[in-house]
């Protein structure tokens, strides 16, 4: 989910779905924010990688069976940012 407008004053258990884990990524209450959610029974973690962007969000998942690992990205863009500037600020991530 995108676009959720919460922050940190909004508590984990308002958003909570059973069977599942959340995964945010807070922005403010006027625009932006992440909200990733993954079954139970999938082994993931989040992957802490330094945000460098004031304007956008970013948020790793790391998914993982017993051949692979997967990585989510889960971003969001806001509708100021032009498409150069979201992605420059990416590749400094």
């Amino acid at each position: 989910m995108s676009e959720t407008k919460i922050d940190s004053s909004f508590p984990n258990r308002q958003f909570e779905k059973s069977s599942y884990r959340s995964f945010r990524r807070d922005r403010n209450n006027f625009g932006g924010g992440l909200i990733l959610y993954v079954k139970d029974d999938i082994p993931c973690k989040r992957l802490d990688v330094h945000d460098n962007s004031t304007n956008s969000e970013v948020l790793f998942l790391e998914f993982y069976d017993k051949k692979r690992r997967w990585l989510l990205i889960g971003l969001y863009k806001p509708p100021f940012q032009n498409d150069k500037e979201f992605l420059d600020n990416l590749t400094k991530t």
